[in-house]
């Protein structure tokens, strides 16, 4: 299983599978908690020294502006997510130097950028505002690595670009 909001269901109900014979690669609940809610992944990393973007969860327009000041906002650009989504739901890179037009017919249609004005105004357009997670901006290649572990031994690792 691999879809985050499946993944706690499938959690939960390890028991039965394994009942029936049926071996899932899937962690704990306690450690789902952990894994597929960005903010709690990386209060983790702070918590254990581990290397990690400068971050805020935040639950209003007036904490999104504050905290983009924080992270150099307009002099950096930041990005922001729901702390529990799936795949690039919700992501978006705020930056007012990023070109509309080169956007538009070089970028596939799932840009992520975004403008802090045009934000301001979907948030005030809105009848509620999420709860977000503001991050440092890091750019350059992202990667993601799959590791499959059992009693503490690495079976396999998936590495990807």
């Amino acid at each position: 299983p691999l879809v985050t909001k499946e993944l706690f269901v499938f959690a939960e109900y390890k028991h039965f599978f394994d009942s029936e014979g049926i071996n899932l690669s899937i962690s704990d609940s306690n450690q789902l908690h952990i894994a597929n809610n960005k903010y709690n992944l990386l209060k983790f990393c702070q918590n254990e020294n581990i290397p990690h973007p400068e971050f805020y969860i935040i639950n209003s327009l007036e904490e999104f502006k504050n905290k983009a000041k924080i992270l150099g906002y307009p002099g950096k650009e930041f990005c922001f997510k729901p702390p529990v989504s799936n795949g690039m739901r919700g992501f978006r890179i705020v930056s007012n130097t990023s070109n509309k037009m080169d956007n538009l017919i070089n970028e596939k249609p799932n840009n992520v950028y975004i403008g802090f004005d045009e934000f301001n105004q979907i948030a005030m357009d809105s009848d509620y505002f999420p709860e977000l997670l503001l991050m440092e901006y890091l750019p350059g290649s992202e990667y993601s690595v799959d590791v499959l572990v059992r009693n503490g031994e690495c079976l396999g690792v998936v590495p990807r670009s």
